[in-house]
């Protein structure tokens, strides 16, 4: 879960956004007092990133991704939330390292050495950086808003599996077409 929301830091506001939904979306099932000041330490990084004074860094996301895998155990083992949320919360920055994985296996790089493969750089070249986050605060969300309704997690899984290799064939298409 580091490793892929490390990876999935590449943008300004992208990491800090989601961890904002993801507190938001824990606190509403858990009702923690502590939740509610992550959220608004994040709303204070959210805007000071924007304005291009700080960002997070590896030790803002290792810190805020432990705490929020520390919540996403004690959630499921007190049964306030489902595993099949938490994979769902989850999915988008894991599918985005798992494909980068297989792209550097495939070209035969180091797994470990960066590349401009992620789904933020792709979205960076089609999208403004804004539009870019949302996009990606969207396929990150929008497979947990249709498991919240419908209560199917596979189909809900497979959307969102399907949704993110749309945009990732639109910026490949859309990225090439400019060529």
């Amino acid at each position: 879960m580091i490793n892929a929301i490390n990876f999935f830091d590449g943008v300004d506001l992208q990491s800090t956004s989601y961890f904002i939904f993801c507190y938001i979306y824990i606190y509403i099932y858990t009702r923690e007092f502590l939740i509610i000041i992550l959220i608004i330490s994040l709303f204070a990084i959210l805007f000071l990133n924007y304005t291009k004074k700080i960002f997070q860094g590896d030790s803002g996301i290792f810190f805020y991704t432990f705490i929020l895998g520390c919540y996403f155990i004690k959630s499921n083992n007190l049964e306030l939330l489902d595993t099949e949320n938490i994979i769902l919360i989850c999915m988008l920055p894991i599918i985005d390292m798992l494909r980068v994985f297989i792209l550097r296996i495939i070209n035969k790089k180091h797994l470990m050495v960066g590349d401009l493969e992620h789904m933020h750089h792709l979205l960076k070249k089609k999208f403004s950086s804004l539009t870019g986050v949302l996009i990606s605060l969207g396929l990150a969300f929008i497979p947990l808003i249709i498991y919240e309704i419908l209560d199917l997690f596979l189909i809900s899984l497979f959307l969102g599996i399907v949704f993110y290799f749309i945009i990732i064939f639109y910026c490949y298409y859309k990225f090439r077409e400019k060529k």
